[in-house]
This record gives structure tokens, sequence and C-alpha cells, in this order.
């Protein structure tokens, strides 16, 4: 009931598959987890690859990819408090995860009121 920015799972989901575990050797698994908590909703993607160094998971403004436009559009409709954030450690994986409100305090992703 919940309404998520259009592509937010899936920038979420192709990203740990391109980078996290299509690198690897190894089988990969890759979790989505969605929860509902008060009046926020929680949704994360998991993945067991490659992992990252603590310089590539800073955003980078000289060049935009789809993590930071993401983390830019959710601060755009819902505020700093829903930006997406990233952990993650070297060939441990990676987890990126953002939260958004719900029910009567959820706009619609890409309407603006003011």
């Amino acid at each position: 009931q919940t309404p998520v920015p259009p592509f937010a799972v899936q920038t979420l989901v192709e990203n740990a598959v391109n980078h996290g575990i299509a690198p690897s050797m190894d089988a990969g698994e890759l979790t989505i987890t969605v929860r509902r908590r008060h009046r926020h909703v929680f949704v994360a993607v998991r993945d067991n690859g490659v992992g990252m160094s603590r310089c590539s998971v800073t955003p980078s403004s000289a060049r935009p990819h789809g993590l930071n436009i993401l983390s830019q559009q959710l601060v755009l409709l819902y505020g700093r408090s829903a930006r997406l954030r990233l952990f993650s450690r070297k060939n441990v994986g990676t987890l990126a995860a953002f939260k958004i409100p719900s029910g009567h305090n959820a706009q619609r992703p890409g309407v603006i009121t003011r």
C-alpha cells in the first residue's frame, strides 16, 4: 500500500548482481527484504558478493550512477531520512537500504506537493 519510487528496487538488484555477485567465481545469493515498521517501510537488498572498499561506497558527484540518482530521488521525495544507505565489507557482501514513510504520511512518488 506504500508506493515505492519507480525502479528503486530494480536499481538495487541490478547493482547487486552486476557489481557484487557477477565478479565473483562463487555462487551468489541475493536477498530482498521489505518490512513495514510503525510509520515507515524499510526496503533492503543484500548480496554475498565481492563487497566494496570504503572509497567505493562514498557517493561521487563527479560521475553519477544509479545508486547516487536513487539516493537523490529518495531525498527529494521524502527528505534526508529516506536517503540510500550502503553497508559493505570486502569479500563479504553489500547491503543497500532505505526507508520511506508509509500510510497517511506517504505521498505518491513523482508527485511533488506544496
